[in-house]
């Protein structure tokens, strides 16, 4: 009997530390389980930390290459906008002289015109005057003639007169 004791002891304490074994390596499979998941967990923050600080990185470096394009850009039309301005500039330059010359032209056909009326008008004052003076003149001498020519036909008809009337008296 003891010794069907020690063998069903020794069977009992085999089968608790069989159990106790298998207890263990389940155990220690969970433990190793949630290991390799929180070590999975942890590389994946850590993966996605170093991706979002290089896509930052990458996101800044794109920035600043299409800041430095569209500078770039801004800076070829900024040239193209003066070149046509200084080409506008010029050419209404051009356009301003040639009017101007036009206009200049114009002008003093325009006073020339003015003045030649002037002269006209002045040159008409001077010939109905001189006109008016010299028709004075020839009426003041032809009054003068007519008033001689009478004098001179009145005492020759007195003359005759005196003669007739002497001459029948």
């Amino acid at each position: 009997a003891r010794r069907t004791l020690r063998v069903a002891v020794r069977a009992a304490t085999r089968i608790a530390a069989c159990a106790r074994g298998m207890f263990a390596r389940e155990e220690a499979l969970n433990r190793r389980f949630a290991t390799l998941i929180a070590q999975t967990r942890a590389r994946g923050a850590s993966a996605r930390r170093a991706f979002m600080k290089t896509r930052r990185a990458v996101l800044i470096a794109q920035r600043w290459r299409r800041a430095s394009v569209t500078r770039r850009a801004f800076e070829s039309e900024r040239e193209k906008h003066r070149a046509a301005t200084k080409i506008r500039a010029h050419f209404k330059g051009f356009c301003d002289r040639f009017d101007y010359q036009d206009l200049r032209q114009t002008v003093i056909e325009r006073q020339r015109f003015f003045r030649a009326c002037v002269a006209r008008n002045e040159a008409r004052t001077a010939f109905v005057s001189t006109r008016a003076a010299v028709l004075t003149a020839q009426t003041i001498r032809r009054g003068a003639v007519e008033a001689r020519a009478f004098v001179n036909v009145k005492l020759a008809s007195v003359t005759i007169q005196r003669h007739v009337r002497g001459f029948i008296a």
